[in-house]
């Protein structure tokens, strides 16, 4: 059974299969698949994650074993998949270890090789350097 920290909160503190979970609102957003989310056909997103509000939280749940059924500050009502975000938490537990972004322009690093058979899972993804440093100076501005 899910349970909300705090009302309103930024953050959904799930317990599931005796492992506990943290899932930040903006994440879980972006994990609905419900049909005013994302298309059924093509699976698109249907709106830009970017224009999503920063202060986002997570107003109320309901858990139907299955499926969980989530209201946002927003307004939106939407659907994530409990067997999706078991996969996604198979090896972490937490959200906030789930994206490693790496600036390759300026990056030296060393690694073991990979071994035959080892569980290793890497996706590669190129964003526009004005995006995120945008997002990072309105976020700074808002610290001070």
């Amino acid at each position: 059974m899910a349970e909300i920290v705090g009302n309103g909160s930024d953050c959904l503190a799930l317990q599931r299969h005796g492992r506990d979970l943290q899932l930040p609102a903006l994440w879980l957003r972006e994990r609905c698949h419900d049909p005013e989310s994302l298309d059924q056909r093509s699976w698109q997103r249907l709106y830009e994650p970017a224009e999503l509000p920063l202060d986002l939280r997570v107003m109320a749940h309901e858990d139907d074993g299955e499926t969980l059924h989530i209201t946002f500050s927003d307004g939106h009502r939407g659907t994530v998949a409990w067997a999706e975000l078991e996969a996604e938490f198979a090896e972490t537990g937490d959200a906030r270890t789930l994206l490693l972004m790496m600036d390759n322009q300026r990056l030296l690093h060393g690694r073991t090789a990979f071994q035959q058979g080892g569980e290793r899972h890497l996706q590669g993804c190129y964003i526009d350097h004005d995006g995120p440093d945008s997002r990072l100076r309105v976020l700074e501005a808002g610290s001070t």
